[in-house]
């Protein structure tokens, strides 16, 4: 693992990660008192938490460059970097090919220089908890919004808008989304239907001077908006899977109008049927519009102010588990086309497709021909499995079965629940087509009895050929490692791998920030469910002397 940055580091006279508001000024971590949140004037807010990264081929005035593109996310603000690499040609010696020889390619990478990509344009409008991506098959960078956050005519008390409002420079209790009547601009600055989007970063392959390398980033509303847990591009350069997350989440499929442009297209939901006697469940494909969607159309419609009541009939229910309790105001195509984008997981529901729990990753093998997913946790399965999807010559999904899953235990003498010698939890996948090889990344707090204590997530590679699997990772204490790549640059093949939030206290969802107080307890009082030491153990690790710190990894 050769590491690019931590979090927070300074590269020139720029830091990593470090959060940037609408205006391109630094965003402040706030200061809560009472009821009034305040900028702190002091401390800067820096992510821990950089989610998907890609790599770049850029000819600059006639030379090829290697640039990076890479997502952080704090407190649900998110930030994107550029940054121009290094590749050293003479560092070879750990870089073997697929026979096993050195590696006749470019070696070792490294940050040259970075600087934030703007995301203040009206086709992104800031982003909403950025953590999971893929690579496009025409190779630009498409990262999602993890949160889709509720719709409602009110967000007093609500803590993830009160720190995303900092992205508009927002922080005291006269803020509009900070009290319990707004005023008239409040949803000016605040439109929960601008997040929980798939979106795209384009970095030039050719730039000639006086222009500069630059990404442009924009937001793809005709996908659906979602939780989304991650998006993966078929090699049709057309249809895209993506996965939701939350609680009673869908299975959706995007197929656009023209190959690499998902600016226009149809939508459609999954039905899941049970398993039958052979182990396969059958997948068929429900539409959610009647005609192609665009970008443009959405976005003129959250722009002029769609609310909630004018997708469905009843605003009295805003569970995700929403069931058919109620329908859309408007049966036209134009309004179905607006719910089925605004309120995906609503509408597909209610269209009959098929709600389930704990949806995280999707991956496809080109070797294979197959999809793959993952599932946190899965019906009788709470340890999570992965499942293979078949695709048919027009790359739609036809039934699925488990391909690996985790193994419930009794809980041992650490508290364990899930065999450790078997993946826990999955969350990111990614596909090594050159070894046929899957690599399996944990997101689990849910493998020890007691839910207060994390532990270290890992990196599996399941090897098709050999049908076996390897452990190659261990995260620090706490993080989750996020969406991981393969890509050849420059004739050498690299895996990029990030790793968020380490020494994360998974009950609090405070990083890093326990009170010292609670760490000089004794480990007496802090028995679970002793609750007056919330993330002392997080805090005790963070402090030991082999704590590898706060930050996250991004490599």
């Amino acid at each position: 693992y050769n590491l690019f940055a931590r979090t927070a580091h300074s590269v020139g006279s720029k830091t990593i990660g470090l959060l940037i508001n609408k205006a391109g000024d630094k965003v402040h971590k706030s200061l809560v008192d009472g009821t009034t949140w305040k900028k702190s004037s002091k401390e800067e807010d820096v992510s821990t938490a950089p989610g998907f990264m890609s790599l770049h081929e850029v000819t600059v005035d006639g030379v090829k460059k290697v640039y990076s593109v890479t997502q952080f996310e704090s407190s649900k603000t998110g930030v994107m970097y550029l940054s121009e690499m290094t590749q050293d040609s003479s560092d070879q010696t750990s870089l073997l090919d697929t026979a096993g020889n050195e590696g006749t390619g470019f070696g070792k990478l490294s940050i040259a220089s970075t600087a934030p990509i703007s995301i203040r344009n009206p086709e992104v409008n800031g982003l909403f908890d950025p953590v999971a991506g893929s690579l496009t098959p025409w190779l630009t960078h498409l990262g999602v919004e993890a949160t889709a956050p509720e719709y409602s005519s009110t967000y007093a008390n609500n803590d993830d808008v009160k720190s995303f409002a900092r992205y508009f420079d927002i922080y005291d209790s006269t803020n509009p989304v900070d009290t319990a009547i707004p005023p008239v601009n409040a949803l000016d600055l605040w439109k929960p239907f601008y997040y929980g989007y798939v979106f795209e970063a384009t970095v030039p392959k050719v730039v000639t001077a006086p222009k500069i390398v630059t990404a442009t980033v924009k937001k793809h509303f005709s996908m659906g908006r979602r939780s989304n847990g991650g998006v993966h591009v078929m090699p049709d350069h057309k249809t895209v899977y993506m996965t939701d997350s939350a609680p009673k989440g869908v299975f959706t499929k995007f197929v656009a109008d023209a190959a690499d442009d998902l600016s226009s297209g149809a939508l459609y939901c999954a039905v899941i049927a049970a398993v039958d006697v052979h182990g396969i469940s059958k997948i068929t494909w429900i539409s959610l519009d009647s005609e192609s969607v665009t970008d443009s159309q959405i976005e003129a419609a959250i722009t002029h102010g769609v609310k909630f009541a004018d997708l469905f009939n009843s605003e009295t229910v805003l569970s995700p588990n929403i069931g058919n309790s109620f329908g859309p105001t408007d049966e036209s195509t134009s309004g179905n086309n607006l719910a089925s984008r605004l309120e995906t997981r609503r509408y597909a529901t209610i269209k009959g497709c098929t709600p389930r729990d704990s949806f995280q990753d999707v991956t496809f093998s080109t070797i294979n021909n197959e999809l793959y997913l993952s599932f946190n946790e899965f019906d009788t399965t709470p340890c999570g499995c992965v499942y293979s999807l078949e695709v048919d010559s027009t790359y739609s999904a036809t039934e699925m079965k488990k391909l690996i899953c985790g193994n419930a235990i009794a809980a041992d003498d650490q508290g364990f629940t899930c065999d450790r010698n078997a993946i826990a939890g999955p969350g990111s996948i990614a596909m090594n087509d050159v070894h046929n090889q899957l690599f399996i990344s944990e997101d689990s707090s849910k493998v020890r009895t007691d839910p207060r204590h994390a532990h270290n997530n890992m990196m599996w590679v399941y090897d098709f050929n050999s049908k076996s699997l390897t452990r190659v990772l261990s995260a620090p204490y706490g993080a989750k490692i996020t969406s991981s790549a393969f890509q050849k640059i420059r004739g050498q093949d690299y895996m990029s791998l990030s790793i968020k939030d380490p020494y994360y206290n998974t009950v609090d969802n405070t990083a890093n920030t326990v009170h010292n107080s609670n760490r000089q307890k004794s480990s007496v009082e802090c028995v679970w469910p002793n609750t007056n030491c919330l993330g002392a153990q997080a805090a005790d690790m963070l402090f030991e002397p082999e704590s590898t710190g706060s930050a996250g990894w991004v490599g």
